[in-house]
């Protein structure tokens, strides 16, 4: 069994994905170092962080993997 699918994504998810993760995991990283050095309380800036996350398009970005994942289900039942 495979451990993670093989998933195919359509030229327009390719582009839009790509922006979406360049932007999402650079907020991530900065945020978490920000965490991890004290310049930012964690408690105190959690929710502000996932509304930042929602704001970014992490939502649609799991809009776009789960189609491609269920295309790979169709194609593989």
């Amino acid at each position: 069994a495979e451990p993670y699918p093989t998933l195919n994504w359509t030229e327009d998810e390719l582009s839009e994905r790509a922006d979406l993760i360049t932007t999402i995991t650079g907020y991530y990283y900065e945020y978490m170092a920000q965490v991890v050095t004290g310049q930012a309380d964690l408690d105190a800036t959690w929710n502000d962080y996932l509304a930042s996350m929602d704001n970014m398009g992490v939502a649609r970005l799991n809009e776009i993997d789960q189609a491609a994942y269920t295309r790979y289900l169709a194609a593989n039942n």
